[in-house]
């Protein structure tokens, strides 16, 4: 009972740890103005709207960034496509989908196979997570005072 107990108390720990990742956006390199807001106190027109999606790839209960999501090529790509001046009205969402986490267990169940019985804890060594970008593309009117 006293390990069944055990057993179950790690559980909840190993569910309740992840959720550390750290996402770090430079958005200094971009070619145009990139904001969150659209009050850019300048005169505009929306040219395009997108939504794009990149994965991030996290490590040891996502303290350790393995890969970035692509966030700044995403808006470096969507600006120099729509020839636009900036880009506004950015939102940024990041979620563990459905996918993502099958991918988790099935690492954790092929290194369960492999190396049994610690392989199993893989499930909590890699994460993967989604982050959803969106956002106007926008070109100024005002291009006297440019």
């Amino acid at each position: 009972m006293k390990r069944a107990a055990v057993g179950v108390i790690l559980l909840v720990l190993v569910a309740l740890l992840p959720g550390c990742a750290t996402v770090q956006i430079d958005m200094r390199d971009l070619d145009g103005a990139a904001a969150m807001t659209a009050d850019l106190n300048r005169d505009y027109d929306v040219v395009a709207h997108f939504s794009r999606s990149t994965q991030a790839q996290f490590a040891f209960f996502d303290l350790v960034t393995i890969k970035e999501p692509e966030i700044q090529e995403i808006l470096e790509t969507e600006l120099r496509a729509a020839w636009g001046d900036a880009i506004t009205n950015i939102t940024l969402k990041g979620q563990m989908t459905f996918v993502d986490g099958a991918i988790s267990v099935a690492a954790g169940v092929l290194c369960g196979l492999i190396w049994p019985p610690y392989g199993f804890h893989a499930v909590s060594l890699f994460g993967f997570r989604t982050y959803t970008v969106e956002g106007d593309v926008i070109k100024y009117t005002d291009v006297a005072t440019q």
